[in-house]
């Protein structure tokens, strides 16, 4: 999500919950707040399913990724299907994305994030 996307939910948010007499600016820094505290957590359970899912933690260097197989993706329940390529996916931890050899795979799985 970018700044705009940010801002955008943040003023709806904001909207739809602020009172008469309530400061607006408050009420959108809290619904700035909200909303990235809610983004970590989905990234921090996207890592955890696939985890759970059997997947392990790759390290190297400054790096931390969580490779993909077609059987975590299974068990994840991400809806794609390798048909038998070999196709290099992973879960950056260090940004909370998809990348990949794939870029139609990443595109998909990022906007599952």
């Amino acid at each position: 999500m970018n700044k705009s996307e940010l801002f955008k939910a943040a003023h709806k948010l904001a909207k739809s919950v602020i009172k008469s007499g309530d400061n607006y600016r408050v009420t959108f820094g809290a619904a700035i707040k909200a909303i990235l505290s809610s983004l970590v957590s989905e990234a921090k359970t996207m890592a955890d399913l696939l985890v759970e899912s059997g997947a392990k933690v790759w390290e190297k260097g400054d790096m931390k990724r969580i490779y993909l197989s077609q059987a975590v993706v299974c068990k994840a329940g991400l809806g794609i299907n390798f048909n038998d390529k070999k196709h290099k996916l992973f879960f950056d931890l260090n940004t909370n994305r998809f990348d990949g050899s794939s870029k139609c795979f990443v595109q998909a799985l990022n906007s599952q994030i």
